[in-house]
């Protein structure tokens, strides 16, 4: 028979006892101890308890416990006031083999013998046959309250989890609003520039503040986004992209914070690479971003080389490796199973401390895993430094010039239509203003919902952009008031608004808004934004 220990046995039996070869007491389970005298450890069994049955000489210098394994030990103690009922069992004892008595309350004797005695159901085995009817039921009764209270808990715990999500759920939507309010000025404005005669140094920096901008929205959007789903459930936006002008604009924005330190920063793209594909821009830009700042923060010395390689390819798509090189100090071999978790940090060996919150790389790893990509770090050999790098299979993009045809076409169309842009922000109108006058559209002003409402007066427009959240009358009551003021003359109302969920975009139709923009917006927002409201008319 395999010896067990005294807490596999109080699995089930409340009450153990542990005796070794001569009978004295070496353990008492902590449910036992509470209702026996103290002082019981290291005296004899028979010191402590009467045993009723079996009968023994506990004289006898060869009696053997581990002998009456088949026999019913029922005994109490010595001041009358415990009567237990149980069986020998072999066990172990740090390492040593002992005896071991698993017992539960004697029933008829405490009835019998203690005054007002009332069992307690977690006093038992769970098996136990003395468990008559009544005891069953108060068992669980007292179950079912624990159940109910314990039930109470989670729903208020849960209650308080959801209220501290909707908290935190509206503080980023507020948060994310703010932030694109600038933003739609600035976007609105580099679109703007673009038209304008610029030298090509010009045009460079231009194109390094558009790619910034875009980026910096980007990472607003995901802010956004994350209070509403988990980043596992979010799927890639895949768009036609070119890699090169991509990887380029990259390395010009970090190049520097490598001059800063000294670093040299450098790009190779295989040349049977092709320019343009199919993927998630913003998602490899943030992975790659995340990777050259590491390799920056890390590096003292050296140089640091972003490269893309072409692994395999086909007639339709093309496999990708990602790499950054630095020649910093490297990774401890047991330190690189870790780098990919979340908060992970370490100070690099010979650099000086770094800050950082450790969420880097775990981000670039769930991005890299939204896209079905791998990612992974090996030695940089012979050299000192790290490689990081990650492999993305990405489509070739079969209609990038169409595409851009057709966006050409649309972005230069002209309409001879009335606009009326309402929005609380000057800066924002300003933009707008000026954006939508390149599709020939004639322009008004207004900068609250009432006094929307009052340009409604006499019927002139044909279009109203129409900001969400404004102070007293917001862009959803000025809209329903518009509608009941005009019927079936009110103009085409456009949502302008920062957020435009599903759940947003289902709440400005219900409103009876026509269709909606996002902040900040383009061009080719705008060209087709109007090419659905006004062609339908036609």
């Amino acid at each position: 028979m395999d010896l067990v220990t005294p807490s596999q046995c109080e699995l089930f039996y409340p009450f153990v006892i542990g005796l070794d070869v001569n009978h004295k007491i070496i353990y008492v389970s902590e449910r036992l101890k509470s209702k026996l005298s103290r002082g019981v450890l290291r005296k004899r069994f028979d010191k402590v308890f009467d045993l009723n049955r079996p009968r023994v000489d506990w004289n006898d210098n060869s009696l053997d416990l581990s002998n009456y394994r088949a026999h019913l030990f029922l005994f109490s103690n010595l001041n009358g006031t415990l009567g237990l009922r149980g069986q020998v069992i072999p066990g172990v004892i740090k390492g040593r083999e002992v005896v071991l008595i698993a017992a539960s309350p004697w029933l008829t004797w405490l009835k019998e013998n203690v005054e007002h005695y009332e069992p307690d159901f977690f006093d038992f085995s769970v098996q136990d046959a003395q468990l008559d009817f009544n005891l069953h039921l108060h068992t669980q009764t007292v179950m079912l309250d624990d159940m109910q209270r314990i039930t109470d808990q989670l729903i208020r715990a849960r209650d308080e989890a959801e209220a501290a999500d909707r908290a935190k759920s509206m503080f980023v939507s507020h948060v994310s609003h703010e932030l694109r309010t600038p933003l739609t000025g600035i976007t609105g404005l580099i679109e703007l520039l673009r038209d304008q005669s610029l030298n090509d140094e010009s045009l460079e920096l231009l194109e390094t503040l558009r790619t910034s901008s875009d980026y910096l929205l980007h990472v607003v959007n995901q802010i956004l986004d994350f209070s509403r789903i988990s980043d596992a459930a979010e799927t890639p936006e895949i768009k036609p992209f070119d890699l090169k002008s991509t990887v380029n604009s990259t390395v010009a924005i970090l190049e520097p914070q490598a001059e800063k330190k000294g670093l040299k920063l450098q790009s190779f793209i295989s040349p049977n690479v092709p320019k343009w594909l199919d993927g998630d821009v913003f998602k490899i830009r943030k992975s790659l971003t995340n990777l050259i700042s590491n390799a920056i923060k890390y590096s003292d010395e050296g140089q640091i080389v972003v490269a893309i390689m072409a692994i395999e390819e086909n007639a339709n798509a093309i496999n990708l490796s990602f790499s950054v090189m630095d020649q910093g100090p490297g990774i401890a071999i047991e330190d690189r199973p870790l780098l990919f978790r979340e908060f992970w940090t370490k100070d690099a060996p010979g650099t000086n401390k770094v800050a950082s919150t450790g969420l880097g790389l775990s981000i670039t790893r769930t991005l890299v895993e939204q896209m079905g990509g791998q990612i992974g770090m090996r030695p940089s050999e012979p050299s000192k430094g790290s490689i990081f790098w990650f492999d993305l299979t990405l489509n070739r993009s079969k209609e990038m010039d169409d595409g851009v045809q057709h966006s050409t076409e649309t972005d230069s169309k002209q309409y001879a239509a009335r606009l009326l842009i309402v929005d609380d922000n000057s800066v924002n109108r300003k933009v707008a203003s000026l954006m939508f006058k390149k599709f020939g559209l004639t322009i008004e002003e207004v900068s609250c919902g009432q006094d929307a409402i009052a340009a409604m007066d006499v019927p002139r427009f044909d279009l109203i952009l129409m900001d969400i959240q404004m102070p007293l009358i917001n862009g959803l009551e000025a809209t329903r008031i518009i509608r009941e003021k005009l019927g079936e003359s009110t103009p085409k109302i456009i949502a302008w608004s920062a957020n435009c969920s599903e759940d947003d975009i289902i709440q400005y139709r219900n409103a009876g808004m026509d269709d909606v923009l996002t902040k900040p917006v383009n061009k080719a927002a705008i060209a087709q934004v109007l090419n659905r409201t006004l062609e339908s008319d036609s």
